[in-house]
């Protein structure tokens, strides 16, 4: 939103005069930019402590490959599943809310989100979390991502952790070149 005024090349804070008549007033409300879009909640489901959410657009995801990318003793998972969000411009379709998790947004192209994310679309649905789960909270997040699974019609549940050991591709795969093409990789190996 602009908050300046522009007249004869100057700018002004504010009102120029006191008398500025409502109608300029209205005039320049009409012309207010929403920044944060909201988002529609579409399904609530409640699993213990904590409340899995499906927002509009969550319907498309059916079928997919599931990549889990909670907050573990390392950041791989995340990271892993930042990239592929990232990469297949996965949209947010669904997030899990708690009293009990720690007050933490993401604010991503003008858009709130919560702590704990989930994005999707027909080929793939990760979850991220910015924040590690107690081992009570640990089990209801669990639980609600496997009943959100089934109501998806998952195809597959696939869970990212580190390892020192050295990836072995198929035979006649090549090597991977970008970020985007280890994915492919990935996708090739596990599907």
């Amino acid at each position: 939103m602009d908050l300046t005024r522009k007249t004869s090349g100057t700018a002004h804070m504010g009102p120029l005069n006191r008398e500025e008549s409502k109608d300029e007033a209205k005039e320049e409300k009409a012309e207010e930019v929403n920044f944060i879009r909201r988002i529609k909640v579409t399904g609530k489901f409640n699993e213990g402590l904590v409340q899995l959410r499906e927002f509009e657009g969550c319907e498309v995801a059916n079928g997919g490959v599931f990549i889990e990318g909670l907050q573990d003793e390392s950041m791989t998972g995340f990271l892993t599943c930042s990239l592929i969000r990232d990469s297949l411009n996965l949209p947010l379709i669904g997030d899990i809310v708690s009293p009990s998790f720690p007050f933490v947004a993401v604010i991503k192209n003008g858009e709130i989100q919560g702590g704990c994310r989930i994005f999707g679309n027909e080929v793939a649905i990760v979850v991220l979390s910015e924040y590690k789960f107690s081992p009570e909270i640990a089990r209801d997040v669990l639980r609600s991502l496997q009943l959100f699974c089934a109501r998806r019609s998952v195809s597959n549940i696939l869970l990212v952790e580190a390892t020192k050991e050295k990836l072995t591709l198929p035979p006649g795969l090549p090597p991977p070149r970008s970020e985007m093409e280890l994915i492919q990789v990935l996708l090739c190996i596990f599907l």
